[in-house]
C-alpha cells in the first residue's frame, strides 16, 4: 500500500515537472520569436540579447527491474 502511495506522488510530481517545462518552452519559444521577428529585433538586436535554449529531456525511459529493487 505504502508502494503504491509512493509511485503515485512520484507520478505527480512528474506530471507536475513537465507542466513546468512546458510552460517554460513556450516562453521561450515567445521570447526567442520576439528576437527574431520585426519590429522587435530592433531593440533586441540592440541590446544584445540572445536565443534562449528549450528544456529537452530524452523520450525513451527506462524500465525498472523490480526484483533489483527489492533483492536482500
Amino acid at each position: 500500500m505504502q508502494l503504491q502511495a509512493a509511485w503515485n506522488e512520484t507520478e505527480e510530481h512528474e506530471e507536475q515537472v513537465s507542466a513546468a517545462r512546458r510552460t517554460y518552452n513556450a516562453s521561450v519559444m515567445s521570447y526567442n520569436n520576439a528576437c527574431e521577428q520585426f519590429p522587435t529585433n530592433l531593440p533586441a538586436g540592440m541590446m544584445n540579447d540572445s536565443l534562449k535554449a528549450y528544456i529537452e529531456i530524452p523520450e525513451e525511459r527506462q524500465n525498472i527491474d523490480a526484483r533489483e529493487l527489492f533483492a536482500s
